[in-house]
């Protein structure tokens, strides 16, 4: 009658046990999320999902909001063109975080060895004031914003949880070298054959919030594998978008496994200087 009871008992455990970890497991399971069109991401509870942006959202910037029933917060995410802003990110933050009326700023920070700058403001939405944490990025020719909106007492740890996975398509390493004698070589068939949308779509298949249209093949370059340079219509998922041109740089190494290097912002003014003064 013992022996029965103790296995009765250990299965028992054993099936609480079983439970906690697939609990657990179910709660940190995540998505890698990209940050707009720039060159960040960061890793995302599955349970989000991408809201209707208002019209006034869009018109300040917003180009994502994502929202979920199952945490204590909502983000949004900003993307600012650089022309007529401060080249300082710190300086970006502070007079952000002025105009916010912020009781708390930091610049000078890094995140993974990303460079950002953050404050915490009162913001009031449908009458219900809430503590917002606002975290910025140099994208380049951008600034890139990610609101957290808190609204529990687990959303500052949620918010740092997500924070911590910041990570950029872009290192020094893999910056790509164009120009380089004996590096780049113009495509001689800019057709997007099957193969290379297959390899775009790869490649970017982990990057959720846009999608990119692949318009022309530019160039390759033989590395210990082969670095690809592909043209896109990147587009951020909702009804209101403004599709934007990319060159998606992509590294395919010789077991066929592939990555994104970079994501670059393709300005055709910046390459006519024709009557300009």
């Amino acid at each position: 009658m013992c022996k029965r009871f103790s296995l009765i008992l250990v299965l028992a455990l054993a099936l609480g046990l079983l439970c906690v970890f697939l609990s657990a497991e179910a709660e940190t399971e995540t998505r890698v999320f990209q940050l707009g069109t720039s060159i960040y991401t960061i890793e995302i509870p599955v349970s989000f999902v991408e809201g209707e942006k208002t019209e006034e959202g869009i018109s300040q910037g917003m180009v994502a909001y994502m929202h979920s029933d199952e945490t204590s917060l909502d983000f949004d995410v900003y993307q600012f063109p650089k022309k007529g802003l401060p080249d300082s990110l710190a300086v970006y933050c502070e007079g952000e975080a002025a105009h916010s009326q912020a009781f708390e700023v930091k610049t000078g920070e890094e995140i993974n060895g990303i460079a950002t700058a953050w404050y915490r403001a009162k913001e009031t939405f449908e009458g219900q004031e809430y503590t917002t944490l606002n975290y910025l990025f140099d994208g380049g020719d951008q600034y890139v914003e990610i609101t957290f909106w808190l609204d529990g007492e687990t959303a500052e740890e949620e918010a740092q949880t997500m924070l911590s996975t910041l990570a950029s398509t872009q290192s020094s390493a893999d910056q790509p070298a164009l120009g380089m004698v004996g590096g780049w070589a113009p495509a001689a068939d800019p057709t997007i054959t099957d193969e290379i949308k297959a390899l775009l779509d790869k490649a970017t298949e982990g990057l959720d919030g846009v999608a990119y249209d692949p318009i022309t093949y530019l160039g390759s370059q033989v590395v210990a594998g082969t670095n690809h340079a592909i043209l896109c219509k990147a587009t951020v998922l909702n009804l209101n978008a403004i599709p934007t041109w990319k060159i998606v740089y992509i590294y395919e190494d010789l077991q066929g496994n592939v990555s994104v290097m970079n994501i670059a912002d393709f300005d055709v003014g910046s390459l006519c200087t024709y009557g300009a003064k």
